[in-house]
């Protein structure tokens, strides 16, 4: 039992990691973190209260994330997600490790972009946020380290 859920463990990283192109960072859904697609999403972008130069730039972010996590699949797999879109399901594909180290890479770059948009209360707001939402088991809690370290090195900067 257990070999056969260490078997689906990249899977779902796969997926998470794959399903974030058409995921634009900082939305509601983006907000809300993977998983927790359902509940009270309406409303957490607005209480950003961003700028219309700041929407600007964040749409120009996501559209270059787009672009460049495009580039990191190959026509097959942009394929299979295509049809997964088209069938409103989740797609099923298979990443190298240097595909996954690539879309982690473009993901923590668009992530400091889209955080340096932000001004320093909304910075905080959306810390505030987060840390509000339900945790959920182990990887919760991980998210939550990371976030802490993340946090750290971004005031050491």
């Amino acid at each position: 039992m257990k070999s056969k859920a260490l078997f689906w463990v990249p899977g779902a990283i796969a997926l998470i990691l794959a399903a974030a192109p058409a995921l634009p960072p900082f939305s509601e859904a983006a907000i809300a973190g993977p998983g927790r697609m359902g509940g009270d999403r309406a409303g957490k972008l607005e209480q950003l209260n961003l700028t219309e130069a700041q929407k600007a730039e964040m749409t120009r972010i996501r559209e270059n994330t787009r672009q460049q996590m495009q580039a990191v699949f190959t026509p097959e797999q942009q394929e299979q997600m295509r049809q997964a879109r088209e069938q409103r399901q989740r797609p099923n594909i298979t990443l190298t490790d240097a595909q996954k180290t690539q879309i982690r890479a473009i993901h923590e770059e668009s992530r400091r972009q889209m955080q340096s948009v932000l001004t320093e209360q909304q910075q905080q707001q959306l810390e505030q946020m987060r840390s509000n939402r339900p945790q959920r088991g182990p990887q919760s809690q991980r998210s939550e380290q990371l976030r802490s370290m993340r946090g750290q090195r971004n005031q050491q900067q």
